[in-house]
């Protein structure tokens, strides 16, 4: 073997226990390779001319066992765990958990895979019970929702006006002065406790309104006022069970029967 095959064979040796290759060369005349150091004294050598081989050897070998040694004994405890780990993830599995490609960051679980929980949010080691939770999950489980404002009404919620509060008692008083000079009192009559009765009254209120003829007709001007008029009367009976009912049945009968009083008006007054 030549002496550069030599010296590259030596430095690579050297090089595998930690040595350390300097930029500066032998000083011995016609030798160019470069120092070597010793990781433990810090001793620069030639490993031609001043490097004990012997010692390399030596050094060498018994590096080779410290490490030999190191993973036998990583092998046994990465086995231990292994059956441990396995034995407890077969359990979680049987309950289902999902078993994961990421692995516990202790540095005591050597190579032991996470599991998550049937949640789909918390991962756990099953050696040494850290649990760890991805972004995306932290979100899925704490983020708060947004609160949506509620608006307080004052007012009975089974009674809501139609317009302003002002209009709906002008329309109760005026109601219970028609109720006493109504020739028509049956139609002025509600029950305030019954959704039924309102219903009832309001079918009654547009079978009456359909029932008036709109066309042209041979009526006096006396008796087109007096329709006019329980038109009017009637829409505002009409009106006032609009403010004491919240069924939304009897609120769309009521709205119906409204909009046939109100074209009845208006066709009678253009007669």
């Amino acid at each position: 073997m030549s002496n550069t095959d030599q010296s590259a064979s030596l430095m690579s040796k050297l090089l595998l226990q930690r040595w350390k290759m300097l930029a500066e060369v032998c000083q011995i005349k016609g030798c160019n390779n470069p120092l070597m150091e010793n990781p433990e004294n810090g001793k620069h050598f030639c490993v031609i001319h001043e490097y004990n081989i012997k010692e390399s050897k030596n050094s060498n070998t018994k590096d080779e066992e410290n490490i030999k040694d190191n993973f036998e004994i990583i092998n046994k405890k990465k086995s231990l765990q292994s059956d441990i780990a396995g034995e407890k993830i077969g359990k979680l599995l049987l309950q289902g958990w999902t078993l994961l490609d990421n692995f516990c960051q202790n540095e005591n679980c050597i190579g032991v895979p996470l599991v998550r929980d049937r949640n789909d949010i918390m991962e756990t080691c099953v050696l040494c019970g850290n649990n760890y939770m991805s972004e995306s999950n932290y979100i899925k489980k704490f983020k708060m929702q947004p609160e949506i404002p509620t608006i307080e009404n004052h007012n009975d919620s089974k009674k809501p006006t139609t317009g302003s509060v002002n209009q709906s008692e002008f329309f109760l008083e005026h109601l219970e002065k028609e109720k006493l000079d109504s020739p028509y009192p049956k139609l002025m009559e509600i029950d305030e406790n019954s959704e039924t009765s309102n219903v009832n009254d309001v079918r009654d209120q547009e079978s009456i309104t359909e029932s008036i003829p709109l066309k042209k007709h041979t009526k006096t001007y006396t008796s087109t006022n007096t329709t006019v008029s329980i038109l009017e009367r009637k829409m505002e009976y009409l009106l006032s069970t609009l403010g004491k009912t919240s069924d939304i049945k009897t609120t769309t009968d009521i709205l119906v029967a409204i909009e046939k009083c109100a074209i009845a008006i208006k066709e009678c007054r253009g007669l």
